[in-house]
């Protein structure tokens, strides 16, 4: 069944079986009848009856444990599938990937209306449309619905009814025991098939190998469920806790709790000195609010909210329409207060509010649109909780390499058994033990806590950066990525631009701001949406920018003035504001001037600025070098904005011109100039590019800026190179697919001069990347996808993409995206949201943190010192000036934890291994990274921290799988010949192997990113080849040991394949040579540069694995008779064979060393061939 949700892909009606009918209990119990009836009736043997018990039990265990484990299992025994709603009892919710788990969740029902939960989201049954969708909250109405129809106070008896509908305004996080997660550890898949092994290793007679094992996965789990609990008690701080304010209710302001909150609510709200958090969204109906929404974009940037405006729905209603729809998230935001943002400065409004009497008090008054998981700060929780299920690597590639190695384990098994049976006095239960131990072999215990470790290892020291990850499952992608897109301003280049001057018609050079003309003055001072706090001037940096420079002041009552200068005493009244929107890139007012002179009545004008091209299509008369001018400013690095006014008549009232639309205020204008900014890039954005292209990928420019100025950017940043020349796709009309579409130089295109260019060819797209700087922009990015080209074969090969809108970004990244690349998008959080989720890597830099305690953040007076061994290098330097920001909640409370709540995100470290939690305030609702260095070096850091993660994950697949094949061998070939390993053996080499493990796990990446890129599976030709091979040399070196101890077994040995263990020559020789293997599969296999820092930098892991193969050969020399003696060694009977011993354990390592070196050396020669 279909949904409406972007969350859920399939619903799965059904309904719940009968004890007896399930699965898992009804064909077990015909099994085990009959199987009582053959014993005694048929006179079956003890033997197979027992088998076949024992089958029985332990398949009816796995199918009951495999309803933990799989919901779709689940869905199978417990439940039959129907397609009749009524008869359903429960639902398989289906999730999308990385979304979640399938989840079997009850169907309920309430008001004849069918329902169910998941992920803290209801979802309603639509009778008329067949499906599934979401609890719909009223934030999509017609305008006039706020302001007129459906927003006048709620009933008690409706306040019960959305109570009911909708829930509490509470961003309720279950907290469950130790002792509930602790079993839900317990029967995760891997660790049940452990236990397992365990049980099976114990009737081996290895009960102190296994015990150790078992202590080993318990205390893990335990740490697993202590820093879940951690997770979730973090979570639960980071809800705003209820408090008190007024809503209009029963036809008079009541002061209520902000849990008790519902959707159409009628609320007044007001501000404290702490600040006060927003406790659900709130669509603002009347006042003014400044608001700091740091706490989900990451932009501590203060945002001013303005109230939806009665006139604009008047004039649409009188229009003879119901005006357009409300949209909360993109049009309209401008007046929407996200729950979760901090409230800094409110103003009042009027008291003349249509029937609804004003609040006592000084408050501003809003409607509620969203609570609880639905509101912003709910939604923000949603992703930090089911975005990713674990916090481990690449599944697919663990259940490549299991497989893998359960094709071997199963020849390896079948070997083993097809001897066995042809030996009559075998025990067959010894047999089949053996047989299943060997299969079981293929899956270590190590193999979950390796795979966790790797990316909670990196999390961590990603953390110690100021980078936060919402996503842990798409570290490793950051070490597969082919291209890395940035946007310009604020990202390439500083958040702070400086006025450079004003470019009027038939000027050549800039005019500066003391000597501009009066109404280009008008525009830069009351056309934007600068906010005043503590007396300090806040808001978008080039409007912040252009006000400085004209020296004007912000006056209360949407005001502002001329202290000094050519204007003093000249006086705005902003009467109508219609914000900054991205889609047709400009923004306007509707004010009144007043110079200043009592005799002179004040007049009104309407202030517009914008991009060139948009602000073009509204000027009354183009001058004939309007499109010179500017193209010329862009090509000198200049961000350039046009300016434009136009006089209203002097007859309109206030009223009348509140009423005006946005298309009657931006028609006509006048031309008033182009203002110019200097917007120099970031001092390291050169560097950081640098390394980028020396390491391989494709990096490219994305930006809404002009085209001449993000070239210009491109050139200074080194995405573009000096050495080649620029060409710009354009397009001329035409009805044939791309045979209009041709490159021109900027120097032609500057002027419009497009023909005699060259003509557009896919085949000759490799060719002119390799030689020019190839740019287009979004409208000949339009224009070619209508025209049904491939936008997959072009867009790789293009450097500058320029202006482009938000959604056209976020096409970029889906074309590359179908390409088969591995894409990176780095820019704000606020105008690319779409670009970063969809990327594989989304970063989001956020600007100006360390202004957080000026903004109102209610945790500024309390702020954790960081650890100083944290070192002094520029990104540490940064996170300590941020750190109010980045260990920030809102309680205060400053306690560490994990950002993934799945089954298997945890450490077993306390402070440098743990996961970090991602708090409101660290991570950018739009994207999976957050970084709170302003700089793009960040992305070369979660690059290098992916490449070292994905090669870490490589390696332990690689030694694991080594190990395991192996063991394998041992347990089938040789344990026919008569070799056994020793209880104590298996404890001293099992831990040995275990702390390898670990260190492993901590290895760190180099500072500088090599050229080479790290391979992306474990079954990628080189590495595949190279395992194969290293195994054969040990196959080789096992059958060499057996031979050669063959010389010095007695006489009369005979192979005791049912006897206990017992110390001879055989089993010594086997055990030296097969320890010192698997050191020698840690030290070859071991990638160290040029990913990550090499063995004799991991000095834990070198020592760990050195100290292990000098005790071989100490026990191979028998340097220490007592240390033979305590790991149950046979002693070697001359010199001679101790030295042919050692022998073998060197050429071995030596062997696969040289082996591995020379099948990396062959595949770096191919690969340079190819390039």
């Amino acid at each position: 069944m279909r949904t409406d949700g972007k969350v859920i892909t399939r619903v799965t009606l059904l309904k719940k079986r009968g004890f007896w009918q399930r699965l898992d209990v009804q064909p077990f119990l015909v099994a085990y009848v009959t199987l009582g009836v053959l014993f005694a009736v048929k006179q079956w043997s003890a033997f197979s009856t027992l088998l076949c018990l024992g089958a029985a039990v332990i398949l009816q265990i796995l199918c009951w444990l495999a309803r933990f484990w799989s919901a779709h299992f689940d869905r199978r025994i417990g439940y039959f599938v129907t397609s009749d709603l009524v008869q359903s009892t429960h639902l398989l919710v289906e999730p999308r990937v990385h979304r979640g788990r399938p989840e079997i969740v009850a169907l309920r029902k309430e008001h004849d209306k069918f329902f169910f939960e998941f992920q803290c989201r209801r979802y309603y049954f639509d009778d008329g449309e067949h499906r599934f969708c979401k609890l719909r909250y009223p934030d999509e109405f017609p305008l006039s619905f706020y302001l007129h129809e459906g927003v006048k106070g709620l009933s008690t008896a409706e306040v019960s009814t959305k109570l009911e509908q909708y829930g509490q305004n509470r961003l309720q996080i279950p907290m469950p025991s130790f002792w509930e997660l602790y079993k839900e550890q317990l029967t995760a898949p891997l660790f049940a098939f452990q236990v397992f092994c365990v049980i099976l290793w114990c009737l081996d007679e290895m009960w102190k190998y296994s015990l150790m094992t078992l202590g080993m996965m318990l205390s893990f789990e335990a740490t697993v469920v202590r820093s879940r609990q951690r997770s979730l008690r973090e979570l639960r701080d980071m809800r705003i806790q209820p408090y008190p304010l007024l809503a209009y209710r029963d036809a008079k302001w009541k002061r209520v709790l902000s849990d008790k909150l519902v959707p159409l609510d009628l609320v007044a709200l007001g501000t404290s000195p702490q600040g006060l958090a927003v406790p659900c969204d709130i669509l603002l109906l009347a006042g003014k609010v400044v608001v700091n929404e740091s706490l989900l974009t990451g932009e501590s940037v203060p945002l001013m909210k303005e109230a939806l405006r009665i006139e604009e729905s008047e004039a649409a209603r009188s229009a003879g329409s119901n005006g357009s729809e409300l949209q909360p998230r993109t049009k309209d935001k401008m007046h929407v207060l996200f729950g979760g943002t901090m409230l800094l400065q409110t103003e009042t409004p009027g008291n003349d509010w249509g029937s609804i009497p004003p609040p006592p008090g000084n408050y501003c008054v809003g409607c509620v649109l969203r609570t609880g998981f639905g509101s912003a700060q709910g939604k923000l929780l949603r992703t930090i909780m089911y975005s990713s299920q674990t916090a481990s690597a690449n599944n697919r590639e663990s259940f490549l390499c299991i497989l893998f190695l359960l094709v071997f384990a199963v020849v390896a098994s079948a070997y083993v058994l097809h001897h066995g049976l042809r030996d009559p006095s075998r025990s067959r239960y010894e047999l089949l033990l053996h047989c299943v131990l060997i299969i079981t072999s293929v899956i270590p215990p190590e193999l979950p806590m390796q795979l966790s470790l790797a990316v909670q290892g990196s999390l961590a020291d990603l953390a110690k950066m100021g980078i936060f990850c919402t996503e842990p499952f798409r570290i490793p992608y950051a070490g597969m990525l082919d291209v890395c897109l940035f946007d310009k301003t604020g990202t390439l280049t500083v958040d702070r631009l400086d006025f450079a001057g004003l470019l009027c018609t038939g000027q050549d050079s800039l005019t500066p701001a003391e000597n501009m003309p009066k109404h280009a003055i008008l525009v830069l001072a009351a056309c934007n949406s600068l906010v005043s706090l503590s007396g300090e001037v806040s808001g978008d940096p080039i409007e912040s920018a252009a006000f400085r420079a004209i020296g004007w002041t912000l006056g209360a009552n949407n005001t502002v003035y001329a202290r000094e200068g050519s204007c003093r005493g000249t006086r705005i009244q902003i009467l109508q504001r219609h914000g900054f929107d991205a889609t047709i890139q400009r923004m306007s007012v509707a004010v009144s001037v007043s110079d200043g002179e009592s005799t002179r009545t004040p007049y009104l004008l309407s202030l517009v600025k914008g991009s060139p091209e948009s602000v073009r299509g509204c000027l009354r008369e183009v001058p004939p070098d309007y499109d010179a001018q500017y193209r010329q400013l862009a090509m000198d690095g200049m961000r350039v904005i046009a300016l434009a006014t136009k006089e209203l008549s002097a007859e309109m009232t206030h009223a009348e011109i509140r009423r005006l639309s946005r298309g009657a205020i931006e028609c006509e204008l006048q031309f008033a100039g182009f203002a110019a900014f200097r917007c120099p890039a970031r001092p390291d954005s050169r560097g950081a590019i640098k390394a980028l292209r020396k390491s391989n990928h494709l990096v490219a420019m994305i930006t809404g800026d002009s085209l001449m100025t993000a070239l210009y950017v491109a050139l200074e940043t080194g995405i573009c190179s000096r050495r080649k020349k620029n060409l710009i796709l354009c397009t001329r009309p035409g009805e044939a697919a791309t045979s209009d579409f041709v490159w021109v130089k900027p120097s032609r295109a500057m002027h419009g001069k497009i023909e005699n260019s060259r003509k557009f060819e896919a085949a000759e797209l490799p060719k002119l990347g390799s030689e020019y700087n190839l740019a287009m922009t979004g409208d000949v990015l339009n224009e070619y996808r209508m025209r049904g080209a491939s936008l997959k074969e072009l867009l790789q090969y293009v450097q500058v993409f320029a202006r482009m809108t938000p959604s056209q970004k976020e096409l970029v990244i889906t074309s590359l995206k179908d390409a088969g690349m591995y894409c990176l998008m780095c820019g704000d959080g606020t105008n690319d949201v779409g670009a970063l989720k969809q990327a594989h890597v989304g970063v989001a830099l956020l600007q100006s943190v360390a202004k957080q305690d000026t903004l109102g953040s209610p945790s500024a007076q309390s702020r954790p010192s960081l650890d100083p061994q944290l070192g002094s290098t520029a990104a540490n330097a940064s996170l300590r000036a941020h750190a109010s920001t980045s260990t920030r909640s809102h309680n205060g409370d400053h306690r560490r934890s994990e950002s993934s709540h799945g089954p298997r995100s945890g450490s077993l470290l306390e402070l440098d291994n743990e996961m970090p939690i991602v708090r409101l305030g660290d991570a950018s609702i739009a994207s999976p990274f957050t970084s709170k260095r302003a700089s793009i070096a960040s992305c070369v850091d979660i690059i290098r921290q992916g490449r070292c993660t994905l090669v870490t994950t490589l390696q332990m697949y690689q030694i694991l799988a080594l190990n395991c094949l192996i063991s394998a061998y041992s347990l089938s070939v040789l344990y026919l010949e008569g070799v056994k390993f020793g209880d104590r053996q298996m404890t001293v080499t099992g831990i040995l192997i275990a702390i390898a493990f670990y260190f492993v796990s901590r290895g760190k990446p180099l500072a500088r990113l090599a050229p080479q890129r790290p391979p992306r599976s474990m079954f990628t030709p080189s590495l595949f080849i190279s395992l194969v091979g290293q195994f054969a040399i040990h196959l080789f070196a096992l059958a060499c040991c057996t031979a050669l101890s063959q010389a010095y077994l007695p006489p009369d040995f005979e192979v005791d394949l049912k006897g206990e263990f017992a110390p001879n020559i055989l089993n010594t020789i086997v055990f030296l040579l097969s320890t010192m293997q698997q050191v020698s599969v840690f030290l070859v296999n071991y990638k160290g540069e040029p990913f990550m820092q090499s063995i004799t930098k991991n000095k834990a892991l070198l020592y760990s694995l050195l100290a292990c193969a000098f005790l071989m050969l100490a026990a191979c020399l028998e340097v220490s008779p007592e240390l033979n003696q305590y790991m149950e060694l046979a002693a070697l009977p001359s010199w001679q064979a101790r030295w042919l011993v050692f022998a073998l354990l060197s050429g071995d390592f030596i062997a696969a060393w040289i082996w591995n070196i020379l099948v990396h050396y062959l595949a770096t020669l191919s690969s340079q061939r190819i390039r």
